[in-house]
């Protein structure tokens, strides 16, 4: 069966009695491809649920995105925060992990790593139990069809995210003096 892959997912040309017809995975706008590893929703949620299992760890949600380079000497890298509904595993272990499958399932993805030279291992931040309804409440986003956005390919989201989450961590602690 031909496939022609694409940044938006998998388009296959499927031939059989009838006319053809043609099959599409992934989902068109969950992608991260800001350093050219051009991967899929589908990709880094399978990776997720991988990385999961082999820590023994439950992921409730996760977002991902990118960090980019403050100079031309340093790679940038994936930013993915992740809301654990028990004790997180070992962050950096899990990021090993997590980079470990990404490469296995995405040639793009690992040829990017090869070096640290454009994209460095992913970084990995426990998100407080509720953080995600607490940033979706802010932004008036709770409920109904809303959902915590997976991949922000632009970096804007995950900026917001890491701005937002350390705004809650200093008055959680300015709280609890």
């Amino acid at each position: 069966m031909p496939t022609l892959e694409l940044r938006a997912g998998r388009y296959s040309l499927l031939r059989g009695a009838g006319a053809a017809a043609a099959e599409f995975t992934g989902r068109v706008k969950q992608f991260l491809s800001a350093f050219g590893e051009h991967l899929i929703g589908e990709e880094v949620e399978r990776a997720w649920a991988s990385a999961a299992q082999r820590m023994n760890a439950a992921v409730t949600d996760f977002h991902v995105g990118p960090v980019f380079p403050e100079s031309a000497r340093e790679a940038g890298f994936h930013r993915y925060f992740v809301e654990f509904s028990g004790r997180p595993p070992n962050l950096e272990e899990f990021s090993v992990e997590l980079d470990s499958i990404l490469a296995g399932l995405n040639d793009d993805y690992r040829a990017h790593r090869v070096g640290d030279i454009t994209l460095g291992r992913p970084e990995v931040c426990a998100v407080p139990r509720g953080g995600f309804a607490d940033w979706m409440r802010s932004r008036g986003k709770l409920g109904g069809q809303h959902k915590v956005p997976r991949l922000d390919n632009f970096g804007e989201l995950t900026a917001d995210l890491a701005r937002w989450f350390a705004m809650e961590t200093r008055h959680a602690l300015s709280a609890s003096h």
